[in-house]
């Protein structure tokens, strides 16, 4: 079976550890400035705010595609959407925090809405329930009731936050990593391990990871008491790490990606091993990861590999 897909506008190519030859990029791949993963669907954010998304039709379009199940081979515009400035997007979910800061969801069965009551959004988390930081914490709330919303966290030194379905995890500002499993409940924390110089992370359904200040990769699993990340070796200078069941990629400064762990869709776990560099990929500025797909965003567009999308 083809382990890849490939679309074509705004631009999308193969991601895989074995091609090194770049293809000529069309006119306007350089206007992706990020790319979201999710289960069946990925999407394109260009730096003109519109999302363009590719792969199964119901999580594109939301409710108002539900009677029409398809696939778009293409990427095509997301309409009813606002000028975007930041994309969200995991499993059948998607989000988009506008220029003014008001954030806006959709996804299969529930059409496009502003999500109310959300205001300086730092960052989005896409699991069982949304869940986004704001200047009072964690608040959630039910994707297709978007009014229903439920602080979990009241802490205000929060910069990041992650999810996958139960599990969550949010970055603090001086570099700590609190994880939970997902309820209405406000929750109580302790830091994963001794970790005090995180500067992004991932989570996944089996495992999360962090880059530190150092530009190393650390990973762990869920669900272990005092769980204590272990570092991915050989990856160094890392600024980002996408998580997906049973492998993680990194990015450099520069933008060079490397990735580690199954290369096929398995539900064997993550084990830190020596990252291994994607050839061909050697200036993205943004990568995203969900289940067995990998996407990033380059100067050849969207770099698209792993199960097929759709």
């Amino acid at each position: 079976d083809d382990d890849s897909t490939s679309v074509s506008e705004p631009s999308a190519q193969p991601l895989s550890s074995a091609s090194t030859a770049a293809p000529v990029p069309p006119p306007d791949a350089a206007a992706i400035t990020a790319v979201g993963v999710g289960l069946h669907h990925a999407c394109a954010l260009r730096r003109d705010g519109t999302v363009w998304c590719w792969g199964s039709e119901a999580p594109i379009y939301g409710a108002d595609h539900d009677d029409k199940p398809g696939l778009a081979l293409q990427p095509v515009p997301v309409p009813g959407l606002p000028r975007a400035r930041d994309l969200y997007v995991k499993r059948q979910n998607n989000c988009i925090v506008d220029e003014e800061g008001q954030l806006y969801c959709w996804g299969t069965g529930h059409g496009v809405a502003p999500v109310p009551n959300l205001t300086e959004v730092r960052d989005v988390a896409m699991g069982s329930d949304p869940c986004a930081i704001t200047p009072t914490g964690v608040t959630c709330w039910d994707d297709r009731h978007p009014d229903d919303q439920y602080l979990v966290l009241g802490r205000r030194d929060l910069v990041g936050i992650d999810a996958e379905v139960d599990r969550v995890c949010a970055l603090t500002d001086d570099g700590k990593v609190y994880c939970w499993k997902h309820s209405r409940h406000p929750q109580r924390l302790e830091p994963i391990g001794t970790i005090g110089d995180a500067t992004s992370l991932a989570v996944a359904t089996h495992e999360a990871c962090v880059t530190h200040a150092s530009g190393s990769v650390s990973c762990w699993r869920h669900g272990r008491s005092n769980a204590v990340p272990k570092r991915v070796e050989a990856v160094t200078g890392a600024v980002q790490v996408a998580v997906g069941n049973s492998h993680a990629c990194s990015r450099t400064v520069v933008g060079a990606v490397a990735c580690w762990g199954s290369e096929r869709a398995t539900r064997t776990p993550i084990e830190p091993d020596a990252g291994r560099r994607v050839a061909g990929i050697a200036a993205a500025w943004d990568i995203d990861a969900d289940q067995d797909a990998t996407c990033a965003a380059s100067p050849m567009g969207a770099v698209c590999g792993g199960r097929a999308l759709g």
